[in-house]
């Protein structure tokens, strides 16, 4: 079946499925906790001396962070006055201060908190509270972010708050903030009257591990009794001999997966029916009829696991007469692409066989793999063969880091790896957003190695064999938009995390109000949060998470000349990858009001006959959205996806999923909603892609009166028994 044909079966299929179906919902692969306040939580605190004034006249240091770890614990205290008097989205938080008697001092207070998960592919954290005065310092102060997570600011959680009604900050990922193990939450609760300070939050964390073992299920006879089976093909032999006078060879294991299918029987007298261990597992054999033929049975599967580390093999099998000769020369029974695993003999009554065996890490590679079984005749009776197998796959830890910088050559020289497309000074580079042919055209010139301009600072701290480039070595002034190819190693479309670090004259990205507001796009797909700057020291650096494709990717970085003077950037990329992450990953970011940006969960596990189950979280109560799925994150009807929806009203929102089916959601009282869409059971939908996002009715998100979510893309699984 062609993948169009594929489309097709599945855009027809989902919304009659949805609405007769009720589907089994496979186990969520989201964990999520919830931090709050409370004397008896183990918070502690770090506390000024006296009111009215910030914590610290500078930033926080990572000892600021370790003293309110180990301060005194702070204490329950009733609300105070105007206090709001409990948060109704977690009624068992509680007032906090650092004194019984709520004395009016900025305090920065430390909760700890696990993630027994080895790695974290994406995290949200929506953070509802009460202050007395405000979290973070007033505009200008040294810290103005009121939350952080193992010290670093959650950026956007800084606009204060009040005392008297709950203010919510949501971020829609936060998981390069975490780590395995223990982890720390901050609050900083700035005074300001010198009256009486406290606190009352809920933080909510919701995150995706990522994947720690990869389990296939193989078995015999995928198909109807009487018929040919649908994954299996058999290469026969002679009746009581070996298949083969010599050990197999690569073209025996070869000619095996160019025969016609196994046939799919039903047992013969005196075999054992079924196999406990997998009632769906059928006999098989290479003809109708249980001819007496010793036979090479192949049987292809795919590895999604972008390395390996280890696998075993478990096999259980019934067989007439059994696996592998006794004594020939192919004693070995079954086979990973020729590698031959020592498992062999069996019989074909109910005494079932079982066999655990390591599979050597040179046997296995990801994608495209062979199990073979060879079942030998010994009586010239009958023969067939009964069994499932389960690979299990532990992927390598080893996540792969690609840094990429500017100036690569000689200061007057061009740089090597660097290109552009320049337009002209004061003006942005192209009057509507950039278009496919404009990622193109920009990997053509070389950019130009320069000397920094005398007001530029010179080097990035934290790469200093960056240097400045520029479009030619007068420094412009042009407004340029430069493309840096790289390489990732993966063999699948994986998430990462970007740590982008630079300096630009004059800054990266339109002002506000221009057609490209982002600096950086990875792949054609614009980085959020990655804009502005100047040429000045320190430089700036902002961690996003982004979608990489196996092979070849690019980097562009758009610089906006603004001054008529000169023009250049200096920048370093790190990419981080993680080989072992689910079959779902995060595409762009969620918009709407600050107090009611909506979030997406696919709350299920993407497997053939399971279901696509999504819940949206955070919009504005008692409204209505529609949940989009599609096959695309690049084109919808003829146009480019991510489309901004800013020309239509719908400020800094964007569509990035093709909308083959759409589905209305009701949002409840609480601001949540839900959908779930069966997925069908065809084995031809294996691995198929889905886009999905959610877009909410909210008149005060923008003139376009709508909020979106964040994208999903989800892999369709086979699922594994």
């Amino acid at each position: 079946m062609t993948r169009a044909r594929v489309r097709c079966v599945l855009s027809l299929a989902i919304p009659v499925l949805a609405a007769a179906s009720a589907a089994q919902s496979v186990p969520s692969p989201y964990k999520c906790l919830t931090l709050r306040s409370g004397a008896f939580l183990g918070i502690r605190t770090l506390a000024a001396t006296s009111s009215g004034t910030p914590l610290r006249p500078g930033a926080f240091t990572a000892a600021d962070f370790d003293a309110a770890c180990a301060g005194p614990t702070a204490f329950n205290v009733a609300p105070f006055g105007s206090w709001c008097p409990n948060l109704a989205a977690d009624p068992i938080a509680e007032w906090i201060a650092v004194s019984p008697t709520r004395s009016p001092f900025s305090a920065l207070y430390c909760q700890t908190f696990e993630i027994p998960e080895c790695e974290v592919q994406y995290a949200t954290l929506r953070f509802t509270f009460c202050a007395d005065n405000r979290l973070g310092d007033p505009l200008g102060g040294p810290n103005p972010v009121g939350v952080y997570l193992n010290g670093a600011p959650v950026a956007g959680f800084d606009t204060g708050g009040g005392l008297g009604s709950p203010t919510t900050w949501f971020h829609s990922d936060v998981s390069f903030l975490l780590q395995p193990g223990t982890n720390t939450l901050h609050v900083y609760v700035r005074d300001t009257t010198a009256v009486a300070a406290g606190v009352i939050y809920s933080a909510q964390l919701c995150y995706l591990p990522c994947l720690a073992q990869e389990r296939i299920r193989l078995r015999s006879g995928n198909g109807a009794t009487g018929g040919p089976d649908g994954a299996i093909r058999c290469l026969p032999g002679a009746s009581s001999a070996p298949l083969r006078p010599a050990p197999f060879t690569s073209g025996d294991f070869a000619l095996a997966c160019s025969f016609p299918p196994a046939q799919v029987v039903t047992p013969f007298a005196g075999w054992c029916p079924t196999l406990p261990q997998d009632p769906a597992a059928q006999w098989i054999a290479p003809a109708q009829g249980w001819p007496a033929r010793s036979a090479l049975y192949c049987h292809p599967f795919t590895v999604k696991s972008c390395s390996i580390d280890s696998a075993t093999l478990t096999l259980s099998w019934a067989a007439d007469n059994r696996l592998g000769d006794a004594g020939g020369p192919n004693p070995m029974g079954v086979y990973v692409n020729g590698t031959p695993l020592p498992i062999s003999g069996g019989a074909f009554g109910c005494t079932i066989a079982t066999a655990t065996v390591p599979i050597p890490a040179a046997a296995l590679h990801p994608g495209a793999n062979v199990l073979h079984v060879y079942n030998r005749d010994e009586t010239g009776f009958a023969s067939g063969v009964l069994y499932t197998a389960l690979l299990t796959i532990t992927p390598c830890r080893v996540t792969e880091v690609v840094t990429i910088r500017s100036g690569n050559g000689t200061i007057g020289g061009p740089d090597s790896q660097v290109r552009f497309l320049g337009g002209v000074s004061h003006d942005p580079l192209r009057a509507a957003p950039f278009t496919t042919q404009d990622f193109q055209d920009a990997c053509a010139a070389p950019a130009q190695v320069v000397t920094p301009w005398p007001t530029w600072c010179s080097s990035l701290a934290g790469d200093p064999l960056a240097r400045w480039i520029s479009t030619d070595q007068e420094r412009g002034p042009q407004t340029a938009l430069f493309c840096h190819p790289f390489t990732i190693q993966h063999c699948k479309r994986v998430p990462g995390k970007l740590r982008f670090t630079w300096r630009a004259d004059n800054r990266l990205g339109d002002p506000l109000g221009g057609p490209n507001l982002a600096g950086v796009y990875v792949n054609g797909t614009p980085v959020p949060s990655i804009s502005g700057g100047s040429f000045e020291c320190p430089e700036n650096t902002v961690v996003a998470n982004v979608v990489l494709d196996p092979g070849p990717n690019r980097l562009h970085v758009y610089v906006r000349d603004t001054s008529g003077t000169v023009s250049g950037v200096i920048y370093s990329a790190r990419f981080e990858t993680d080989p072992r992450c689910q079959p779902l990953w995060h595409i762009g970011a969620a918009c709407g009001a600050p107090a009611a940006t909506p979030t997406l969960a696919v709350t299920s596990a993407p497997v053939l006959g399971g279901s696509l189950d999504e819940q949206i979280h955070g919009a504005i109560a008692n409204t209505s959205a529609l949940m989009v799925i599609g096959f695309s994150d690049s084109t919808f009807g003829g146009l480019r996806l991510p489309m901004d929806l800013g020309p239509f009203g719908g400020q800094n929102c964007a569509l990035y999923a093709s909308m083959e089916i759409v589905l209305p959601v009701r949002i409840d009282g609480s601001g949540s909603g839900s959908s779930r869409v069966p997925i069908p059971d065809l084995p031809e939908l294996a691995g198929l892609p889905l886009y999905t996002q959610a877009f909410v009715i909210d008149p005060q998100a923008n003139p376009l009166g709508i909020a979106a979510t964040q994208a999903w893309g989800v892999e369709l699984e086979t699922p594994v028994p």
